[in-house]
């Protein structure tokens, strides 16, 4: 894993692929799920558009983790990074555009 800064692992996007996420939502009320789905949304629009790297906090089984990657797409449950990488929308705690 990558370097841990105040709590939060810093992987590279390489290493998505080696994480392994929690089953459940990480998330509990509805403004911060809502919050969660429209950061997505403005991610993928500016990752197809400008190929604008966000930042994603989310749980894994090491903890919480960051990682810097533009979201390519988004479906009802996945995120979908460059070259096919996903990873579970649940998982995800905060989106940073």
């Amino acid at each position: 894993m990558g370097m841990k800064v105040s709590g939060v692992v810093k992987i590279a996007k390489e290493e998505i692929v080696r994480c392994r996420f929690k089953a459940e939502e990480v998330l509990k009320d509805y403004v911060s799920l809502r919050e969660r789905k429209s950061n997505l949304f403005r991610a993928m629009i500016l990752g197809n558009a400008y190929h604008f790297s966000c930042r994603i906090e989310f749980e894994s089984d090491q903890g919480m983790c960051s990682v810097e990657t533009p979201v390519w797409e988004l479906t009802n449950n996945y995120v979908i990074f460059q070259n096919g990488t996903t990873m579970p929308i649940g998982s995800i705690h905060r989106v940073f555009v």
